[in-house]
């Protein structure tokens, strides 16, 4: 199991079709005139296994918000169900995302960190990270 990819986007939503929408891709820049400041993100991990062991089963998913000084502002934890392949001679994938709300209350490089936890006790991990700035 490993995570293949994870993307920043300011949020999600559902097209017409069902089909899950990022808004605001590689939003990896904030404009803060004034600390402390609020804003939310949204992070899209792609897990994948090449062995269909996510079939059926049960993931843990963490996600973490570290500031640059190193203080965790937001530590989510739960837990994603994967179902029965669509297509059985395709690799099994599972995409899982959320959004939250970050008070940030200094400049410089944040880092989310997402961990996926699998039926058999193995870990993925995967990062990504955004910037908060003063204007120039």
């Amino acid at each position: 199991m490993r995570i293949e990819w994870v993307i920043l986007a300011e949020g999600f939503g559902m097209a017409s079709s069902g089909a899950l929408t990022a808004i605001g891709l590689n939003q990896n820049l904030i404009i803060a005139t004034t600390l402390p400041t609020m804003a939310k993100r949204a992070v899209l991990a792609h897990v994948t296994a090449g062995d269909g062991s996510l079939a059926d089963s049960e993931l843990g998913v963490a996600i973490e918000v570290i500031a640059p000084s190193g203080q965790r502002l937001v530590n989510q934890t739960g837990v994603a169900k994967a179902g029965p392949p669509l297509w059985p001679d395709l690799p099994v994938s599972v995409d899982i995302f959320t959004e939250f709300p970050v008070d940030l209350h200094e400049y410089g490089t944040y880092s989310i960190a997402v961990k996926i936890t699998g039926p058999d006790g193995t870990e993925a991990t995967g990062e990504v990270s955004f910037h908060v700035h003063a204007p120039r």
